[in-house]
């Protein structure tokens, strides 16, 4: 989830809760005398996590699933992409038991085999619906294998459910380990004192409530993605306008990884939006200047050189397949199903270099 680009997040910059469209000035609070769950703690809740038996995020689970473990969640429901290690033999399975043995793990924890389909686009999609049908919990923190999680992400057990929220965004540490990732939060937070978002981004970290979250996402709408899980949630629930969306105060996670946001084809297919919508000819001067503005702004402040790449390649190229796709969805319907324009190199012949 991109929450540094505001266009599925509303027209109005939010501070903590949206509901029907609008973001209010603070989140849900306990009401005089209110309990938060059993014995002053956090309501019951459970905790999903999707990824692949790959070396590196074996790595990254070492850290990040005994942050989970931390929090004390009922339930842990971990989701498998069922392509690797088809037998179940030494793979994640038994990992992920050992190492929840390890951290003293009391609660219960299900893991999920999800084999690939050709009825969905994108498997890490399909990987979590099913956890969430699988999860006992209405309440359920999801979040990626390559985070850690801190204590302040449990305030949000007790905002969703209640007030109308469905999803409450739990803001995350993005990495700063080079010299453009510290120049990028630089921008975040400067960002933040004018006004904006937090000062660091929220991506793939966010509270669940399940019934609400099934209201408004069917498994058809999810199949349908190529990318954006949580940017399709948000922009549903904004879209049907029954539910709201909240922002948990603080920071509630770090990230062990470079987010998705970052990725070069993502970058370049961000920038390819605004050069496809902002040609001169088709939209007009106005709106050429605005939509460059948009992606060289981007391109500095978070150090995203390949959204610049992406907008004079969509400039040059106004009649390709991709430009004529990108003019026909808004910029959260780009993320969630123009990847295939870029990632999946559907069209590589063009040149794009990805």
């Amino acid at each position: 989830m991109e929450c540094d680009q505001g266009q599925h997040c509303g027209r109005r910059r939010h501070p903590n809760v949206r509901f029907r469209g609008r973001w209010l000035s603070t989140a849900p609070e306990e009401e005089e005398g209110g309990d938060s769950g059993r014995d002053g703690r956090a309501p019951p809740f459970g905790i999903v996590v999707a990824f692949r038996d790959t070396p590196r995020e074996r790595r990254f689970a070492e850290k990040s699933l005994p942050s989970a473990i931390a929090l004390g969640p009922d339930e842990i429901v971990v989701g498998i992409d069922g392509d690797e290690n088809e037998d179940g033999k030494d793979g994640l399975p038994e990992f992920v038991s050992s190492l929840c043995e390890r951290h003293a793990y009391a609660g219960r924890l299900s893991v999920v085999r999800v084999e690939r389909s050709p009825e969905w686009r994108f498997q890490l999609a399909n990987v979590i619906w099913h956890c969430y049908k699988a999860s006992r919990n209405d309440a359920v923190l999801s979040f990626d294998i390559d985070s850690v999680l801190r204590e302040d992400a449990l305030a949000g057990a007790g905002m969703v459910g209640r007030d109308g929220v469905a999803s409450a965004l739990v803001t995350k540490r993005m990495l700063t380990s080079t010299p453009s990732q510290y120049l990028r939060t630089v921008g975040f937070y400067l960002r933040g004192l004018a006004g904006g978002t937090n000062a660091y981004a929220s991506s793939g970290t966010y509270w669940l409530h399940l019934p609400w979250y099934f209201a408004n996402v069917t498994r058809d709408g999810l199949a349908g993605i190529s990318n954006g899980i949580d940017d399709y949630m948000l922009a549903r629930i904004a879209a049907n306008g029954t539910h709201g969306i909240a922002r948990v105060p603080g920071i509630g996670a770090a990230s062990l990884d470079v987010e998705n946001v970052d990725y070069p084809w993502r970058q370049f297919a961000d920038g390819m939006w605004h050069g496809a919508n902002g040609s001169p000819r088709r939209a007009g001067p106005r709106a050429a200047l605005r939509e460059a503005a948009l992606a060289m702004g981007k391109a500095a402040a978070y150090q995203r050189p390949h959204v610049a790449r992406g907008w004079l390649w969509a400039v040059l190229h106004q009649d390709s397949e991709a430009c004529r796709a990108a003019r026909e969805t808004d910029l959260v319907g780009w993320i969630t199903r123009g990847s295939t324009y870029v990632r999946d190199r559907k069209w590589g012949r063009e040149g794009t270099g990805f």
